[in-house]
C-alpha cells in the first residue's frame, strides 16, 4: 500500500487490507435454492414454442406436412 508517507504505516494498511480479504472470502456465499417455474411460466413456455412450430410449419411450401 502507498497510502501513507512512511512504510510503517504502509505495512499496517496492507496487513489491515489482508485480514479484511480473508474475513470476506471465509464466510461462504449463500447458496441459491432451487425452485420450480410456476404453471403460467410452463404455460407461456409452451403457447411461445407453438407460436414458433406454427410459423416454421408456414414457412414450408404446401404438401410437406409428414
Amino acid at each position: 500500500s502507498q497510502r501513507y508517507r512512511d512504510q510503517a504505516r504502509n505495512v499496517e494498511d496492507c496487513r489491515f487490507k489482508l485480514v479484511e480479504l480473508i474475513v470476506a472470502i471465509a464466510t461462504p456465499p449463500v447458496k441459491r435454492k432451487a425452485s420450480k417455474p410456476s404453471r403460467g411460466a410452463r404455460q407461456r413456455r409452451l403457447n411461445e414454442k407453438h407460436v414458433r412450430s406454427d410459423r416454421k410449419q408456414n414457412r414450408r411450401p404446401p404438401g410437406m406436412s409428414d
